[in-house]
């Protein structure tokens, strides 16, 4: 909702996507050029100055990954085909402000710079000169998580979802960070150069 008033979604997921096609063939159609063509198609159309818009309204149902090694291997192609659209697009000279100002540095952090942070803070902690005292540190963790709890709720409210699904929230927030960690560095050493399609099991419910 805030990339859509802002004027800066940069992924328009595959899964859930109404493309206009004069507009797709106009910029040379879907790309092979990275493993993440979503991502490669709205940047693209982003920097020659076209609109995205999302709609809360529409409906899309699709397979999820249901094992550690489906996700394991998902979340690779997702960020390995993200990095391939920042190195692609890079600075994307000549799109409009607000992209280079908003939407790209957006992207960078998502997927770079999420993921230095913890060496930043680590060694912050680690070199400070005077030592860093856990118990602010964990006043500071406790009082991001109660912040996220209520603007997750938030979120839920506006989509009208189950807020049942939120007692999920502090597992997920706590342990997939370092599952999201493991599969960056595994990406920096050795990218993923297939689609690796996650098995499909029939699960997606209708209606």
């Amino acid at each position: 909702r805030s990339q859509n008033r802002l004027g800066v979604i940069t992924t328009v997921p595959g899964a859930a996507a109404l493309w206009r096609r004069d507009v797709v063939l106009a910029q040379g159609g879907f790309s092979s050029d990275t493993l993440a063509e979503d991502t490669d198609l709205s940047v693209t159309l982003l920097c020659a100055g076209c609109r995205l818009v999302f709609q809360d309204r529409a409906l899309a149902y699709t397979e999820a990954p249901v094992t550690p090694v489906a996700l394991w291997r998902q979340r690779r192609r997702w960020l390995s085909g993200n990095l391939s659209c920042l190195r692609k697009h890079g600075l994307c000279v000549g799109a409009p402000l607000r992209v280079r100002l908003l939407g790209l540095p957006n992207l960078w952090f998502s997927h770079v710079g999420v993921y230095l942070l913890p060496l930043v803070v680590s060694a912050w902690i680690g070199l400070g000169r005077g030592g860093v005292a856990l118990q602010p540190l964990v006043f500071l963790g406790g009082v991001a998580l109660a912040l996220d709890l209520i603007g997750l709720i938030g979120f839920y409210v506006a989509d009208r979802a189950d807020l049942r699904d939120l007692w999920h929230a502090p597992v997920q927030r706590m342990v997939f960070p370092s599952f999201l960690w493991g599969v960056f560095w595994s990406v920096v050493v050795t990218a993923p150069r297939a689609w690796a399609k996650i098995e499909r099991r029939n699960t997606a419910l209708l209606g």
